[in-house]
């Protein structure tokens, strides 16, 4: 034993060790935001990089693209625009189906933060790249997140220990 948790833990820990690294990731993003004075929250990330790249989305574009309830769509969407950074659209024809895109104030903030994602991005691939490689790693990444999707984690474990009859 080396007195290392998260050596010995192995994959076991790793649900551990991701959040341990996504907390401490986020924290990282929000210093960053603060020190340049930017007024903005790395959980809207997902949102704003959408918005970006499409113009308008409607809420169930949003919510189908993020793989988040339409609930919590239409609450960050609230949010933003609370704050002024987006412009949400109700259909004339159907007044349930709302669209959202950036506000004049939300295009200015893409402009402050443009670089900044850059920037974060060629700082993340160089130290990815001291490690394991950010390919690799991104691609274990997605195929345990695609197995959690799926229930394979939860399933195989439940069904390897019923066919195996070591329940407790």
């Amino acid at each position: 034993m080396t007195g290392d948790i998260f050596q010995e833990g192995g994959v076991l820990i790793l649900a551990t060790r991701l959040r341990r690294a996504s907390e401490r990731l986020l924290s990282e993003i929000t210093s960053i935001y603060k020190g340049l004075d930017i007024s903005f929250e790395p959980s809207w990330f997902p949102f704003f990089f959408l918005l970006d790249d499409h113009r308008t989305l409607s809420v169930s574009d949003l919510t189908e693209r993020l793989r988040v309830s339409q609930s919590a769509v239409s609450q960050l969407a609230g949010v933003l625009e609370s704050r002024g950074l987006v412009v949400i659209d109700v259909d004339h024809e159907d007044r349930r189906r709302r669209s959202v895109r950036l506000s004049a104030a939300g295009e200015a903030t893409m402009e402050r933060i443009r670089p900044v994602w850059r920037a974060l991005e060629n700082r993340l691939e160089n130290l990815l790249d001291d490690g394991p490689g950010t390919s690799a790693f991104l691609d274990s990444l997605s195929a345990l997140e695609g197995a959690m999707e799926s229930g394979d984690l939860a399933g195989g474990v439940i069904n390897h220990l019923t066919m195996e009859g070591a329940m407790l």
